[in-house]
């Protein structure tokens, strides 16, 4: 999928992530409901055939497919593409157990297919505020000040008020650490990480109300 990088609105976003969707979903009928607990031999012909093309795009539209194993009484999840030949090749064998949302494909799939578009939404929306140097500059002269008035004078002036100019000083700097401190760890890789992983949470859960409306999927995993 080839995504244009042009700023969006989260609705925007969000709508293109769909409408990605539904271009994986335009080859596939969607009127067929496929049986559940049903021989793949005994499927109808447009049944099975909706079937191998949901299987064939099955990471495009992050889908999850359990199988049950009628002979040997056990419930197979599809991840290889042999385990699809053995199924098909046995069809007699096997019936549909489910079709689910893979939610932490989809999350994986639009984090990186959406990546640009999800970080500008990010920046956008919670950039900080940027700095403001005449506070900066401000605590800095006063911690100067307070520490230089306090060194000069210590000794020479009632202890209190040299405690209080240490006092005064340290938490100047103390105010300097925090807006600088909250500005790296706003900018670190790991909260950019983590902001873009929650972003594409947010993105998924609503991709898989869409998902469930046009499959009428067993569950959401």
């Amino acid at each position: 999928m080839k995504i244009d990088h042009i700023p969006m609105t989260e609705q925007e976003l969000m709508q293109e992530i769909i409408h990605q969707y539904d271009e994986a979903l335009k080859n596939i009928d969607l009127d067929t409901i496929i049986p559940r607990d049903k021989a793949i031999i005994e499927l109808t012909h447009i049944e099975l055939e909706t079937l191998q093309k949901l299987i064939e795009n099955r990471t495009a539209l992050s889908l999850n497919f359990e199988f049950f194993d009628i002979t040997l009484n056990k419930t197979v999840e599809i991840k290889e593409d042999f385990q699809v030949r053995t199924i098909f090749h046995q069809s007699q064998n096997y019936c549909l157990k489910s079709i689910s949302f893979n939610y932490a494909s989809a999350i994986i799939l639009i984090s990186l297919v959406f990546k640009e578009p999800m970080d500008q939404l990010i920046n956008e929306v919670i950039t900080p505020k940027p700095i403001d140097k005449k506070d900066i500059s401000l605590a800095m002269i006063i911690a100067i000040i307070c520490f230089s008035t306090f060194f000069i004078t210590y000794g020479g002036i009632p202890e209190i008020l040299s405690f209080a100019l240490f006092g005064a000083g340290f938490s100047a700097l103390g105010f300097i650490y925090e807006k600088v401190k909250d500005r790296l760890n706003f900018n670190s890789k790991r909260k950019i990480n983590e902001r873009r992983f929650y972003t594409s949470q947010y993105l998924t859960a609503h991709l898989a109300e869409h998902a469930h409306q046009r499959l009428n999927l067993d569950s959401v995993e």
